[in-house]
């Protein structure tokens, strides 16, 4: 069941809890809240519903919260578990709300659409993506650029970069940020970080919430181990499987890790 509600509608019914099949004695469920939207931030709901004896249904009221927070549409599935009392969950037994945002101007909000991301030495140049969202009038454009913070070294482990990303009438979508990676293959180092930051936003839209970025550079130098799958699947009487470790990106030769 999905249902949409916009930011300032207040208390709102979204749909009736029945009790089927028999009303004796208490009985209690959880409601378990999945999304981007944030309890007691972006809306209030009870965590946990109650049937006294006798009592075959009640209304479930989600209240939507107002902020002044240009963030886009968020949701929140809720759904029923644990029930308590001898009773049992039936179907449906969730529910979906869109929450749509008030504060979003007609230009629409700009941000990094990640919160960090991580790269090797040797993946220059890494690409960080750029979003507008919840509008696209008029054009606008955001400036970008290397801030203070992080562990790595301008010059010796990334090239700083600064910029303007320029987005017209009707555009929106993605625009890529590049940071030129230096590689040293002949040094080994730990992983290092560089922040970025956007600001300076012209043609009425707004800076979202992600308006600060993580790249993370690891080393090259030694290479990098995975597993070459995350899922195996096995027999108990086989008595041993085999997992597969992938060493890449090695500029030295041999390398070893612990498992």
């Amino acid at each position: 069941m999905s249902y949409e509600a916009r930011e300032g509608d207040g208390a709102i019914r979204v749909f009736r809890l029945v009790r089927t099949g028999g009303s004796d004695g208490e009985v209690t469920a959880t409601l378990q809240a999945a999304g981007n939207a944030t309890q007691n931030w972006d809306y209030r709901a009870p965590t946990q519903v109650t049937l006294a004896a006798g009592q075959s249904g009640q209304d479930l009221v989600i209240e939507i919260l107002d902020d002044a927070q240009a963030e886009g549409d968020e949701d929140v599935t809720l759904r029923l578990a644990g029930a308590t009392g001898g009773a049992s969950i039936g179907t449906p037994d969730e529910i979906s709300l869109l929450i749509r945002d008030n504060d979003a101007p007609p230009a629409g909000v700009v941000r990094f659409r990640d919160a960090r991301s991580e790269t090797a030495e040797s993946w220059s140049p890494a690409t960080i993506y750029v979003e507008r969202v919840a509008g696209s009038a008029g054009q606008v454009g955001v400036s970008y650029r290397v801030v203070a913070g992080g562990s790595a070294t301008a010059g010796e482990d990334y090239t700083a970069v600064s910029g303007t990303l320029v987005r017209p009438d009707g555009d929106w979508g993605y625009r890529l940020v590049e940071v030129p990676t230096l590689d040293s293959p002949e040094q080994l180092e730990p992983t290092e970080n560089v922040f970025l930051e956007l600001f300076d936003l012209t043609g009425g839209a707004v800076l979202g919430t992600q308006a600060r970025h993580e790249l993370r550079i690891f080393d090259s130098f030694g290479g990098r181990f995975q597993l070459e799958q995350s899922l195996y699947t096995v027999e108990e009487r086989a008595g041993a499987v085999e997992v597969a470790v992938v060493h890449t990106e090695s500029a030295s030769g041999p390398a070893s890790v612990h498992v």
